[in-house]
């Protein structure tokens, strides 16, 4: 059993270790950058583990990012991100 000290201190490191990290429905916790950090070539992961390619980052006003992709099945969109928004990329796991 553990005491209250060392239950804090478990949680501070679990805490200070998923900094950088999204909890993605269907499948776990992934390591995360800010949208203003995306490249092109690039894999953004999304729940339930659907992948989209990342063709453009073009920057948007002073806070915002416009990011276009391409899905698995040739769909392309424009999302827009806040620069400070944490984005699972595969290519880090």
């Amino acid at each position: 059993m553990t005491n209250l000290s060392q239950y804090l201190a478990a949680e501070k490191e679990l805490a200070e270790k998923r900094k950088h990290q999204s909890q993605l429905q269907g499948i776990g916790w992934k390591n995360s950058v800010a949208a203003q950090e995306l490249k092109p070539g690039q894999h953004i992961l999304y729940n339930y583990g659907l992948r989209s390619l990342i063709l453009a980052v073009e920057p948007k006003g002073a806070q915002s990012v416009i990011v276009t992709t391409i899905n698995e099945r040739g769909n392309q969109f424009n999302r827009r991100y806040k620069s400070t928004t944490l984005v699972a990329v595969d290519e880090l796991n």
